[in-house]
Order: structure tokens, then C-alpha cells, then sequence
């Protein structure tokens, strides 16, 4: 999931742990810093690395 849900959501414990799954989360940069981030990515040629994993 990216960005913040709407309403808040529900994690049972016992589901998470035999498969080592985590819920972390974090406080993304001012819009000057995310600029001064994009720039830099743009000028040394840095992109994503995007991974998929099917959903079953």
C-alpha cells in the first residue's frame, strides 16, 4: 500500500507473523526536498526498480 488510507485499518498480529510479513511506514520529504530528489535522480540517470509478485 502507498500513501495513507482514508480510513484506518486493521492488522491481525497472527497473520503477519508465520510469514514474517511487517507494516512499516514513513513521512515523506518536503516538496522542495522531493525537487532537489527528483533533479538528482534525473541528471545521474536514476529510476525505479519495481518488482510484482502475483497475488494469491
Amino acid at each position: 500500500m502507498v500513501g495513507v488510507p482514508p480510513e484506518p485499518i486493521a492488522a491481525h498480529p497472527m497473520r503477519l507473523l508465520p510469514a514474517e510479513k511487517t507494516i512499516s511506514g514513513g513521512v515523506p520529504a518536503s516538496p522542495g526536498e522531493t525537487r532537489l530528489m527528483l533533479g538528482f535522480a534525473a541528471r545521474y540517470g536514476i529510476g525505479p526498480q519495481v518488482e510484482t509478485f502475483p497475488v494469491a
